[in-house]
C-alpha cells in the first residue's frame, strides 16, 4: 500500500470519525437518533467519493466535477422541493410541532449526512486541521441550548476526532495509529467522569441560564405562550368555548396606563366564527418585532404604511401619540397595546414578538413590574373628519384589500336569512363602506340593552341570532359579536378583538382593572386599514359620520362592564324584523363542535406559503463550506501541486514561513534581503530551527538565476513545518486567516 493511498484511508477515517458525533448530534436535537445508520451510509458515500478522487490534481478535478453535477441534477429532479419540505418541517419542530420532523425524519438523516460528510473531509485537510473543533463547540452548545445535555455523550468520536485533527496539525509527521489511542483513553475517562447535571457554581449557572434563555427567546422561541382571553376578567362564565352568560367581572388591577386620550388596548384578535365562540386561525406563526426580515410583513400586519403620502402628514388624527403601560398584577403573554403601533419599547427583559394576526406578545407570561410604551395614531370610529380620511383614502390602489376582505366576511352557513336581511336593513340610507359601519355601531348601542346579568346562552341557538332577535340585552362580547358579523353581511371586512379599554383622568392616567376588560370591532377599510368601532352603549362617539375638521372630544365615561346602565336613545329605536321563523329550529351544524381549548396559538391552515426561513440555514451552510475550501486552497501543501515549475513551489514554501514569522511579530526591516533577514532571526535564537538554508536557497534562486533542486525544496518544506509546529494554536489561526484572507500583495516577500 502506497503513503498516499495510506494518508488518505487516515483522512476518511477521521472525517468519518468527525462526521459520526456531530451528525448523531444533529440527530439528537431534531428528535430522529433512530435515523442515524441511515444518515451515516450517506455521510460515508459523501467521503468516500472525493477520497476515491484525491489521488492527484485531475482526478480532485473530476471528482469534485461529478459531485457538483450529481447534486444539481438532484435538485432539478425533485431535491428541492425535498428540501423546501424539510425546512418547513424543521420551522415546525422549532415551533414545538414536533411530529411533522417524524415524517421527513428518513430524507433528514440523509440529507444531513451528505452534507456533513462532505464538511467532514474538508475540515479533515491537514492545512485545516485546527479548525475542527469548530462545528464540535457548534453542536455541543445546540445541545445545551435546547435543553438536550445528554446528548452531549455522542460527540465523544467527534471531539476525540477534531483532538487528534489538532494534534496532527502541529505534528503532521506522527502516525495515526500513535496519537489516537493516547487520546482514546483522556477523552472517554473525562466524558464519562463529568456529570451532565449536578453540582455548579450558583453565580455561573446563573449567568449561563440568562444567557441560554435570551438566545432561546431571541432565536428559538417556541414554548406554548398563554392566550389573553377575557375569560380570565369572567365575561365567559360558560366556559371558554361559548360565549353568553352571566359575567361576572373581576375588580383585581391589572395594569396602569398612561395616554392622553381614551386608547383600546388590544389583547387578541380573533377571525372566525363558529356560531358559539370567536377563534382565530391565522396567528400561529411568530415574527420576532425587532428581526429585520419581518419588517414588510409587520408592515401589513399594522398598517405602517396606511395611508401614507402627504394625507398622513397633514392630518392631526394621524399623529402618533405615545402610550405607556405598566403591569400591576400577572396576566397572560399578550401585550396590551393599540391596533397602529409605529415603535415598540418594551423595556427591561420582555422579549416582543408578533403574529400575522396584529398580536404583539412576549416569550413569558407578563408579570407585576413590566413596563412598556408604544408609539400609535389612536383614531377611533366617531372621530371628527375621520370619514373623509377615509373617503379620500379609498381612491388609493390598496394590493392587500381583495386578500383581507376574502379572509375577513366569511360565515358560518347556518346563519338565517333574518340576520342578512337585518343587515342590509340598517345600512339601506348609508352611501359609504364608513356610513355602514358607523350606522350598524349606533343600531346597536341604540337598540339593545347593556345588561351583565343575562339568561345563559343555549348551545343550540347561534349566539348573535340570539342576542339580536330574542334577549336583546347582553355585554362587550355580545355588541363586539354582533357588529362584527352584521359588518362581514353587507361586505365589511370585519374582526373580533379583546383586550381592556383605558380612559385617563385630567392628568392622562388610567389605572385599568378587570371592570374594564372589554371587547371591540375592527373594520377594513380599502387604502386605510383598520378602525376601531365599538357599538356597547356608552363607548361609542356619537357624532355623525361627515366632515367636521373640529377635534374629537374624548369621552370619560367608565367602562359599560363596570357601569351597565345604558344611555337613553337619542331617535327612536328601529324596529327589528320579526324573525322568519323559530331561531330554536335550527340548529348550528356539528362541523363546530365546542372545544375546551380553542386553537389560539396553532400554525394557520391556509394558503400561506412556507417560510423562507431553511433559505438562511442553506446559506449558512454554503458560507461554511465556501470558508473550509477557500482556506484549503490557500495553505501551502495544496498550492504546491498548483505550481508549474520547480521555483514557484520554493516561493510558496518561503511565503508560508514569512506569514508564519509575521504572526509571531518577526519581520523583515527596509530593504533587508531574505539572507540578510533570517541570518538575523537565527541571531536572536527565536526559532528551533535555523532559517539560513532556506535563505540561501532563495539567495541562488532569485539572485543566481539557479533553478532550484529536490534539497532546496526539501529545506523548504521542513523548513515551513518547523516554523509553522512553533506557533500556539491561536498563532497557528491568525496565520490560517492570514494566509486565506489578505491579499498576496500586502504580505509578499518578494520585492518590486
Amino acid at each position: 500500500m502506497t503513503e498516499q493511498l495510506k494518508q488518505q484511508l487516515s483522512r476518511a477515517a477521521m472525517a468519518a470519525l468527525l462526521c459520526f458525533g456531530l451528525l448523531a448530534a444533529m440527530l439528537v436535537m431534531l428528535g430522529q437518533l433512530p435515523q442515524l445508520p441511515v444518515g451515516m451510509l450517506a455521510a460515508l458515500a459523501a467521503i468516500a467519493i472525493p477520497a476515491a478522487f484525491s489521488v492527484n490534481r485531475t482526478g480532485r478535478i473530476i471528482g469534485y466535477s461529478v459531485m457538483a453535477a450529481a447534486v444539481a441534477l438532484w435538485l432539478i429532479l425533485g431535491g428541492g422541493y425535498t428540501v423546501a419540505q424539510l425546512m418547513t418541517a424543521l420551522t415546525l419542530h422549532l415551533s414545538g410541532q414536533s411530529a411533522v420532523m417524524h415524517m421527513y425524519g428518513r430524507d433528514a438523516a440523509l440529507l444531513l449526512g451528505a452534507v456533513l460528510g462532505l464538511l467532514s473531509w474538508l475540515l479533515s485537510a491537514p492545512a485545516v486541521g485546527c479548525l475542527s473543533p469548530l462545528p464540535v463547540i457548534a453542536a455541543a452548545a445546540g445541545l445545551w441550548m435546547t435543553q438536550q445535555e445528554s446528548g452531549l455523550y455522542w460527540l465523544i468520536p467527534a471531539l476525540l476526532a477534531s483532538l487528534t485533527m489538532l494534534v496532527r496539525f502541529r505534528h503532521r509527521d506522527i502516525s495515526l495509529r500513535r496519537v489516537l489511542p493516547v487520546l482514546t483513553v483522556p477523552v472517554l475517562a473525562a466524558s464519562l467522569l463529568t456529570p451532565l447535571s449536578g453540582a455548579a457554581v450558583p453565580s455561573l449557572k446563573d449567568a449561563a441560564d440568562r444567557l441560554r434563555q435570551t438566545v432561546m427567546e431571541y432565536l428559538f422561541y417556541t414554548e406554548p405562550r398563554n392566550v389573553f382571553s377575557l375569560s380570565a376578567e369572567g365575561y365567559y362564565p360558560e366556559g371558554p368555548a361559548q360565549l353568553g352568560g352571566k359575567a361576572e367581572p373581576n375588580e383585581h388591577t391589572v395594569m396602569q396606563v398612561s395616554t392622553p386620550r381614551k386608547v383600546y388596548l388590544r389583547g387578541t384578535v380573533k377571525n372566525e366564527y363558529t356560531g358559539r365562540m370567536w377563534r382565530d386561525s391565522t396567528g400561529g406563526r411568530r415574527y420576532l418585532w425587532i428581526d429585520p426580515r419581518w419588517t414588510d410583513r409587520r408592515d401589513a400586519a399594522f398598517d405602517a404604511l396606511l395611508p401614507g403620502g402627504q394625507l398622513e402628514n397633514g392630518n392631526s388624527l394621524l399623529k402618533e401619540q405615545t402610550v405607556t403601560v405598566q403591569i400591576l398584577s400577572e396576566n397572560a403573554s399578550s401585550m396590551f397595546v393599540p391596533q397602529r403601533v409605529r415603535s415598540l419599547n418594551p423595556g427591561g427583559e420582555l422579549v416582543p414578538y408578533f403574529n400575522n394576526a396584529s398580536e404583539i406578545f412576549a416569550t413569558r407570561d407578563l408579570q407585576p413590574g413590566d413596563l412598556y410604551t408604544v408609539s400609535a395614531p389612536l383614531m377611533l370610529a366617531g372621530d371628527a373628519g375621520i370619514s373623509t380620511i377615509i373617503e379620500a383614502c379609498a381612491k388609493n390602489d390598496d394590493p392587500a384589500y381583495a386578500a383581507i376582505a376574502a379572509e375577513y366576511t366569511r360565515l358560518p352557513d347556518h346563519l338565517q336569512a333574518m340576520v342578512y336581511d337585518l343587515a342590509r336593513d340598517i345600512t339601506r340610507t348609508a352611501s359609504t363602506p364608513y356610513e355602514k359601519a358607523f350606522a350598524i355601531q349606533n343600531h346597536l348601542s341604540r337598540n339593545y340593552r347593556y345588561a351583565l346579568d343575562v339568561a345563559p346562552q343555549p348551545a343550540e341557538i347561534d349566539f348573535v341570532t340570539n342576542f339580536l332577535f330574542n334577549t336583546k340585552e347582553g355585554y362587550c362580547t355580545y355588541y363586539a359579536s354582533a357588529m362584527t358579523v352584521l359588518c362581514r353581511m353587507v361586505g365589511l371586512p370585519a374582526r373580533y378583538v379583546e383586550g381592556y379599554l383605558a380612559v385617563p383622568d385630567e392628568q392622562g392616567q388610567a389605572v385599568v382593572t378587570g371592570l374594564q376588560g372589554h371587547a371591540w370591532t375592527e373594520v377594513y377599510f380599502s387604502g386605510f386599514g383598520w378602525l376601531t368601532f365599538d357599538a356597547t352603549p356608552g363607548q361609542s362617539n356619537e357624532q355623525p359620520p361627515s366632515g367636521n375638521e373640529n377635534p374629537p372630544e374624548d369621552d370619560k365615561q367608565d367602562s359599560p362592564d363596570a357601569t351597565p346602565t345604558p344611555p337613553p336613545p337619542q331617535d327612536e329605536p328601529e324596529p327589528s324584523p320579526e324573525p322568519e321563523q323559530d331561531p330554536r329550529s335550527e340548529d348550528i351544524p356539528e362541523d363546530t363542535p365546542p372545544e375546551e381549548n380553542p386553537p389560539e396559538d396553532n400554525p394557520p391552515e391556509d394558503d400561506t406559503p412556507p417560510s423562507m426561513d431553511w433559505l438562511w440555514w442553506l446559506l449558512a451552510l454554503l458560507m461554511m463550506a465556501a470558508l473550509a475550501g477557500r482556506i484549503a486552497w490557500c495553505m501551502p501543501p495544496v498550492c504546491i501541486r498548483r505550481c508549474r515549475t520547480a521555483e514557484q513551489q520554493l516561493t510558496v514554501w518561503a511565503q508560508g514561513v514569512y506569514d508564519a514569522l509575521a504572526v509571531m511579530k518577526i519581520k523583515p526591516q527596509n530593504a533587508e534581503t531574505p539572507l540578510m533577514f533570517f541570518r538575523r532571526v537565527d541571531d536572536t535564537h527565536a526559532m528551533e530551527i535555523t532559517l539560513l538554508p532556506l535563505g540561501q536557497a532563495l539567495s541562488l534562486t532569485f539572485y543566481g538565476k539557479a533553478e532550484p533542486d529536490s534539497d532546496m525544496l526539501f529545506t523548504a518544506q521542513e523548513t515551513w513545518k518547523a516554523v509553522v509546529r512553533q506557533l500556539e494554536i491561536g498563532e497557528k489561526l491568525a496565520c490560517v486567516l492570514r494566509m486565506s484572507f489578505v491579499p498576496m500583495k500586502k504580505r509578499t516577500f518578494l520585492k518590486k
